[in-house]
């Protein structure tokens, strides 16, 4: 999942212009870190715009045309996976979905073509991505007004060769702690691998 540059977020209920990147967050881990954890919606600036963002676990998205991209936390051996895409830092593996796929079939296709790896997958949950606010909202554009990232969980199955075929660079096998360290995403990815790590492997 990727916001595109910095991600910064605004706790709801903190001071008004209260905005952390998530290493401020990790620096100050008895302060922030724990205000981080007590909401489920934050406020990030996408290329100058504000939007709003709420992990909502478990729900059923039936509406395709809200959905409007895909993404997992893939595990192996007790480790995350991670890839390098072209000038946007490691991230789990997920994009869009094509004319024709459904929710999951779309992932299984984003998986392999960025981490050469299949499995089984397991649905945890989806962010709202609410653009009430954002002035700058094109009605007519490519993204509704209110529309919906889906995550699920992989236990891998098969491992192939990183080819770099496609826009990935880099895999890296990360353990779940360090993920915060690593990965460049906005909080509530935090969120979701807690969610993920409490699925029983398949």
């Amino acid at each position: 999942m990727s916001c595109g540059g910095s991600s910064f977020f605004y706790i709801e209920g903190g001071e008004e212009g209260d905005f952390y990147s998530i290493r401020e967050i990790i620096m100050e881990k008895n302060t922030i870190y724990q205000r981080f954890f007590m909401s489920n919606q934050i406020y990030v600036n996408w290329g100058g715009n504000k939007v709003c963002l709420k992990w909502v676990p478990y729900k059923e998205i039936n509406k395709r045309e809200l959905i409007t991209s895909v993404h997992s936390y893939c595990f192996a051996e007790g480790k995350v996976l991670l890839v390098q895409v072209k000038e946007r830092g490691f991230n789990i593996p997920g994009g869009h979905i094509e004319l024709g796929e459904n929710p999951e079939e779309a992932l299984l296709r984003e998986v392999y073509e960025e981490g050469y790896v299949t499995g089984d997958v397991k649905y945890i949950g989806a962010i709202e991505v609410n653009h009430r606010e954002n002035e700058n909202f094109l009605q007519n554009g490519p993204y509704p007004m209110i529309g919906y990232q889906l995550f699920y969980r992989m236990d891998i199955e098969k491992v192939f060769p990183f080819l770099r075929e496609n826009e990935t660079l880099s895999r890296i096998w990360v353990e779940p702690e360090e993920v915060p360290y690593v990965m460049n995403d906005h909080e509530l990815s935090l969120y979701i691998l807690k969610e993920a790590l409490k699925m029983k492997p398949s």
